[in-house]
Formats: structure tokens, sequence, C-alpha cells
């Protein structure tokens, strides 16, 4: 198994616990390169789970992906622009760089490497094991019902919270389009969820679920 390129992370020397992603870039402008190590390692687990859907379920693929956005943002650390966010100059270098490793791949393969490799959660607490599967289910289902491009921007918006303006930036679209296809994808799935409802007694979560998006 080949060793990860992404270092790993360095406590606070100061003994205060974790640090904010604002004051590691502060801190990382100043020149500290363990800031910058810290906040490649808080972001790229959500890259991964952002990536791996949008590489067919092939987790290998996406740890590629998110090891060389590493690489690239530690190169390229001089050209970050400190009036922007440091997670959206991140995620658009990996959504780059995803791109360009889609573009080598064939459809037919990403559909059999999205069956064979499937993430499977830990396990939850007993008090938090209903809640966590029915957000898990919640994505699971957009994962398999939205196409590559609107499971991207229903993500980005609700997994990471960003705003239209920065989801744009990351995908290279126009906000425009963003906001119509954040619409279609919100409306596709909880047509979806509303259906399952509809043929499932067990599914209360699932329409409280659908009504919140």
């Amino acid at each position: 198994m080949r060793q990860s390129l992404i270092p790993q992370a360095t406590p606070d020397t100061n003994g205060q616990g974790a640090i904010e992603p604002d004051e590691l870039v502060r801190r990382a402008l100043s020149g500290c390169a363990e800031a910058l190590q810290e906040l490649v390692m808080f972001y790229a687990p959500r890259l991964l789970v952002l990536l791996t859907p949008r590489h067919g379920g092939n987790r290998a693929d996406a740890e590629d992906v998110v090891q060389e956005a590493a690489l690239r943002a530690f190169q390229r650390w001089q050209q970050f622009d400190p009036r922007y966010s440091f997670r959206v100059w991140f995620f658009t270098i990996a959504f780059r760089i995803s791109t360009d490793h889609l573009r080598k791949l064939k459809r037919e393969s990403l559909r059999l490497e999205r069956q064979k490799q499937r993430i499977t959660a830990p396990a939850a607490e007993p008090c938090a094991m209903e809640q966590q599967e029915a957000i898990q289910n919640i994505w699971k289902t957009a994962e398999q019902e939205l196409g590559e491009y609107h499971f991207s921007v229903l993500w980005l918006s609700l997994g990471e919270e960003l705003n239209n303006r920065e989801i744009a930036q990351v995908l290279g679209k126009n906000v425009l389009s963003i906001r119509v296809a954040l619409h279609r994808a919100k409306k596709i799935l909880a047509n979806h969820l509303i259906e399952q409802r509809k043929k499932s007694p067990i599914a209360e979560s699932t329409n409280q679920q659908a009504n919140h998006l």
C-alpha cells in the first residue's frame, strides 16, 4: 500500500487544541509551513467525500486526486490570494485535477469500479444510529439519482455550505447556472424521497429530510 503524500497534522504548540482555519491561513501566510499542513489535513477528508462519487465510487482514484491537490497547494502557495477563501482555492485546484483524471477514464470502467468499491461507514453509537443512517441514506440516494454535476453542486451547497458564487468558482460555471442546477437537484431529490415514502411504511425521517431540501 502506497504511503500518503499528505503530511500528518501538527498539534497546536500552545496547547489550545484545534486551531480555526482562518487562524491557520494567517499563520501560513506568515510563513508557517505547519499551518499550511494543518489546513490541507483539515480539508482533505472533506474533499475525499466529495470526489469519491465523482470518480464513480473509486476511493483510490479520489485519494490520488486529493494527494495531487495537496502537493499543488504546497507548490503554489505563493499564488494564493488571501482576499479569497482557502477552501474555495483548494477545492478549485482539486476539481481541475479531477476533471483531467476523468477525461482519461472510460465511463464503463467507472461504473464497474463504482460497484466494486463502496465506502462502508463506521458503526455509530446506538443513540446516534438512526440519525446517521438517515443522513447516509439521503446522500446515497442523491448519488444514485443525480448526475455527477448536480450531485457536486448539492454537496458543495449543503455538505460544504459554500455560497453560489463560491460553487461557481470551484466548478468553473457562472452563478446563474449554479442556481438553476441547485434548484433542480433539490427538486429531483425531494420528489424521489417523497416517492420512497409512499412505497415504504418506515420513512418518516426520509419525508422530513425531503421537506427540508
